[in-house]
């Protein structure tokens, strides 16, 4: 009977954590953009380790919460409690550890008792619940004990309040019991992580380590790295579009256009743009556009890695956005309004080429680290800008150990 009291205990927080791991792919999808654009501009470089330590974060925050929301309950249950809503009773927790083990204390046979019932495993699973905790604020945040065991109570006291809440006012009133000895498990698992963190993570470069290695690669400007340059680059240029469409005096309508005449009208405008925007704006600002700003980037002449010369702007983004990157998209418009065979053969000309130019890509730039043809072809390179930006407590840090 009390084996199955404490493996039912144990399903119990089974359940929240399956379903945070089935969440989290969501979850990581959605931060991974904003995750990598802040790297990127503040490091220069992605590196590995770090994201797995990062994404490990939000999945144990996520299994966290998890287990003191879930399972949900019926609201029309819920609204029939008759539960009380909070306990106020320091060390509470601890008399009921006592009240229910049952312990006959001249036989020391059962003393075992104390710790295989279910108010001890609520303990010990509260206390556990803020341990990782600890340990990321020491290891990778770098929190003081002060810090980790405030941070800890705040966090601890979020739970609270969201239980009390009825999950933020979702149910008619609260269906678990906010609990001031939750408040004090959950802070002491906290300060137990944060002593703990140095055994645990002394095989680990440190998070300074993994900057300077950040650093380091960040001097060598990265495809993906111009990837995300280039997709900020292109929001800011969509956006520029639609408001520059918007005041055009008398655009002529779809429906007076036949389909070439569309496509040509949407493509002629659309490269305005782009020779505009990439071309002589990004020249006037030195090699320089939003999304290159952002990430520390600027186009360079490869052969003097001064600003590049007008039409190295010009003939770099023409190549790229006006001759390869449309490609598959006139060639599926030109298939879709085929009225011939000339049609059907410039359609599958533009996708071959297409196809030839990544696999360009994959074998010279991705595996051999060489340019693209773009580059090659207007004599141009993106650059590093970022500079390493020493702050006050590695300052104090290096003082320390002279």
């Amino acid at each position: 009977m009390e084996q199955k009291e404490g493996f039912a205990l144990f399903s119990k927080f089974i359940g929240p954590i399956k379903e945070a791991v089935f969440f989290f792919p969501l979850v990581a999808a959605f931060i991974t953009i904003p995750y990598a654009i802040y790297e990127y501009r503040k490091y220069g470089a992605i590196l590995f380790l770090r994201t797995v330590l990062v994404y490990s974060f939000v999945l144990y925050m996520m299994c966290a919460y998890f287990l003191i929301i879930l399972p949900l309950p019926d609201p029309e249950k819920v609204a029939q409690s008759t539960a009380p809503y909070y306990q106020l009773i320091p060390f509470n927790d601890v008399i009921d550890i006592f009240r229910t083990c049952k312990v006959d204390w001249s036989r020391p046979a059962t003393y075992y008792k104390l710790i295989w019932n279910s108010a001890f495993f609520q303990v010990l699973f509260n206390i556990l619940l803020t341990v990782p905790f600890g340990v990321y604020m020491r290891y990778f945040f770098k929190r003081s004990r002060m810090q980790t065991l405030c941070l800890t109570f705040c966090l601890s006291l979020f739970f609270e309040l969201t239980q009390l809440s009825g999950l933020y006012g979702l149910y008619p009133r609260p269906y678990r019991l906010a609990d001031v000895c939750d408040l004090m498990s959950n802070t002491l698992g906290g300060f137990i992580g944060y002593c703990a963190a140095p055994r645990l993570t002394g095989w680990l470069p440190t998070p300074d380590r993994m900057k300077e290695v950040a650093y380091q690669r960040s001097q060598k400007v990265s495809l993906m790295r111009r990837i995300f340059a280039a997709g900020i680059d292109c929001i800011v240029l969509m956006f520029l579009m639609v408001a520059v469409l918007q005041v055009i005096p008398n655009p002529p309508s779809p429906s007076e256009l036949t389909a070439s005449q569309r496509l040509l009208y949407v493509f002629g405008y659309y490269t305005l743009f782009v020779l505009f925007y990439f071309g002589i704006l990004e020249w006037l600002l030195g090699g320089r556009t939003p999304g290159k700003l952002m990430l520390h980037i600027r186009l360079a002449d490869s052969r003097t890695m001064k600003r590049p010369k007008l039409w190295q702007c010009l003939v770099r983004y023409g190549l790229f956005y006006v001759l390869i990157l449309p490609m598959p998209l006139l060639a599926l418009v030109l298939a879709g309004n085929s009225g011939g065979t000339l049609e059907v053969v410039v359609s599958l000309a533009l996708l071959m080429l297409f196809v030839i130019f990544c696999v360009f890509v994959i074998i010279h730039t991705g595996i051999r680290g060489g340019k693209l043809p773009h580059a090659y072809c207007s004599q141009t390179e993106d650059v590093n800008t970022m500079k390493r930006r020493e702050k006050t407590g590695e300052k104090k840090e290096r003082a320390v150990a002279k």
